[in-house]
């Protein structure tokens, strides 16, 4: 009996340690749910500012894009503009060279030529100028349309990124 005895008063020992073990353990499987639970509400918080990022960063991109659409279409109107001037140009040395056959014909038209002569050159700077100026806006247009090309590329990484949080983010509630 006494042997009986011992027995059971080390076998309710033994058990008293499991459960002791296993209250230990259920300390710690808790201290840790509650630490994924913040993970998670961290995570929540941050994938919302990233929504959030990621939103005004698309409104960049549609005003980008519709600037872009604005500037392309500035720069074919300067590009008509200055298809508009070459032909002016064209015009201008057709008036040149008839110009000039009429000094060969006649010299006593001499000075009534040369006014005329003088008006048309200064119609041709006035053309080269506009050339110049267009040929400026259009390089200057070309580069706002490259820049706004190369910011609506920067903004896809991201969208990435977010979908890519998102997605870990909706396994992570899932775990929990």
């Amino acid at each position: 009996l006494q042997q009986a005895r011992d027995n059971a008063l080390r076998e309710h020992s033994l058990i008293q340690k499991e459960v002791d073990r296993m209250n230990e353990l259920i300390g710690a499987l808790h201290a840790q749910i509650q630490s994924l639970q913040e993970d998670a509400r961290v995570s929540a918080v941050t994938i919302a500012d990233c929504s959030s990022q990621i939103d005004s960063l698309r409104q960049d991109s549609e005003q980008l894009s519709a600037e872009l659409d604005a500037s392309k279409s500035h720069c074919s109107g300067l590009e008509k503009q200055l298809l508009e001037s070459k032909e002016m140009e064209n015009e201008t040395r057709g008036q040149l060279l008839e110009t000039e056959i009429s000094l060969r014909d006649t010299e006593k038209r001499l000075c009534d030529t040369q006014a005329e002569l003088l008006g048309v050159v200064k119609s041709r700077e006035r053309a080269f100028g506009n050339i110049e100026r267009l040929n400026n806006d259009v390089a200057t247009e070309r580069e706002r349309a490259d820049f706004a090309e190369s910011v609506s590329k920067e903004v896809q990484p991201l969208r990435e990124q977010l979908e890519t949080v998102n997605a870990a983010h909706a396994a992570a509630l899932e775990k929990v």
